[in-house]
Formats: structure tokens, sequence, C-alpha cells
């Protein structure tokens, strides 16, 4: 998990340094919150976190439109 928070702390820093959000690694960052997302389901894993880490990528994105 540590390591997903770690990604997007990284593009947060990267969108506030240069005031955009890099579109290809927010969407390098979905989709591995995405495979996350399908691992823990599939193992019958808790996700709400990771949902979140995606929501909070997508509204970074949002924003950069």
């Amino acid at each position: 998990m540590k390591e997903y928070y770690r990604m997007v702390i990284e593009l947060c820093k990267q969108s506030i340094a240069i005031h955009q959000v890099n579109p290809e690694r927010s969407l390098e960052v979905l989709t591995e919150l995405e495979k996350a997302i399908t691992t823990a389901r599939i193992k019958g894993l808790p996700f709400d976190e990771l949902q979140e880490l995606r929501a909070d990528v997508e509204q970074l994105r949002a924003m950069s439109v």
C-alpha cells in the first residue's frame, strides 16, 4: 500500500512544481491503482484506500484540464 501512496504523493509534488499534471504519468498511476483494486477484489481484501487514492488522482487530472 505504501508504494501507491508514494506514487500519488510524487504526482502531487510534480503537479505543484510545474502547475500541471503530467497526463502520461497520471494515467500510469491510475492503471497501477486499478490493477491493485482488481487484485484486492479477487483476493477478497479491503480496497477502500485504493479507491480513495484513485479518486485523488482523478481529481488531479480534472484540475489540470
